[in-house]
């Protein structure tokens, strides 16, 4: 075995003074480099550790607020149904309301329009008469003249309006 080693050219002394070297590189590598490498990896770790939790909480309050906005928008949604249906109910018995009033109104303005138009035609009947009586009554008197007395002439007169009258109502 030591030809092997001869031939291959290793030196044990230069071998053990290269594994000494390697142990004292690795223990000052490990020592000063390594450790505060890997201190920074973990402190590194624990705060992406802490950040994905914090992503998580924030992911379940995103969740929450957005179950939380559904609702009040819900909310707000019924209840602007609720004064609509409302309003609209409010419409519909003013309108009913108003319709009455304005059928009562004109019914008013009507019955009011029907007895004015009666006094003013008892009114006018009234005057016609007045002036069919004294047409009557000139009438006669032009047509008799002064052969009937007093009193007679007075009875035609009346007759004469009686018959008038009652083909007036007959009309």
């Amino acid at each position: 075995m030591s030809e092997l080693i001869h031939s291959l050219g290793i030196e044990w002394k230069i071998l053990i003074a290269q594994i000494a070297n390697f142990a004292i590189l690795f223990y000052v590598l490990k020592r000063f480099v390594f450790g505060p490498i890997m201190k920074i990896l973990e402190r590194r770790e624990a705060r992406l550790e802490a950040d994905r939790r914090s992503s998580r909480e924030l992911s379940v309050k995103l969740d929450e607020a957005a179950l939380k906005e559904k609702e009040v928008l819900d909310t707000a949604r019924k209840e602007s149904e609720r004064i609509i249906s409302e309003a609209h109910a409010v419409a519909t018995r003013l309108k009913g309301e108003i319709e009455a009033n304005a059928s009562r109104e004109a019914e008013r303005i009507i019955a009011s329009g029907r007895a004015e138009l009666a006094h003013d035609r008892t009114k006018a009947e009234a005057v016609l008469k007045k002036e069919i009586g004294s047409l009557i009554a000139l009438s006669v008197e032009k047509a008799v003249g002064s052969a009937l007395d007093r009193k007679a002439h007075e009875k035609l007169v009346e007759e004469a309006r009686a018959i008038v009258m009652s083909n007036q109502r007959s009309l």
